[in-house]
Order: C-alpha cells, then sequence, then structure tokens
C-alpha cells in the first residue's frame, strides 16, 4: 500500500566498516525501504493509507482468518486516526 521506487541506491558500512554502495531494484528495493522504516520508528500509522486496499476477497475469509484479525486491526487504526 505504500509507494515505493522500483529501484535504490544504498550506501552502507560493512561489518568490516568499510563503505559499500549496492543499487536493489524491485521486490529487494521495497524489502529494503520496509525495514528502514522500522529502524528509523516508522509504521504503518505513518503512512496514508486507501482503505480500499485493506481487505479480503469477499466469500475468502474463513481461509484467511489470521489475515482477518490483521485487516480488522488496521481498519479500527484508520478510524481512530480519522477520528
Amino acid at each position: 500500500m505504500v509507494k515505493r521506487p522500483q529501484a535504490i541506491l544504498v550506501n552502507y558500512l560493512d561489518e568490516f566498516g568499510k563503505e559499500q554502495e549496492h543499487k536493489m531494484h524491485d521486490f529487494p528495493a521495497r524489502v529494503f525501504l520496509h525495514e528502514l522504516d522500522h529502524i528509523e520508528g516508522r509504521t504503518m500509522t505513518h503512512w496514508k493509507i486507501s482503505e480500499g486496499n485493506i481487505d479480503i476477497i469477499p466469500g475468502k475469509e474463513d481461509t484467511h482468518r489470521h489475515l482477518m484479525t490483521t485487516v480488522d486491526f488496521y481498519k479500527d487504526k484508520i478510524s481512530e486516526m480519522k477520528e
């Protein structure tokens, strides 16, 4: 649900203190930025979220019961933020 670039250039220090540079594309770039958000203290509640993107396909709720609790949790959070 969070828009992210398709490619990023990452500079970091490796375990030996040597500066490294790495280009990431597609899914690895998305995962890296997602985890960086957590390291910097950003969570899902910091992003603008479209409610239409948080749903289970009608009729599939029983096969995704564990996911439904997560969906319900974030729908409640969105409602709280709107208030």
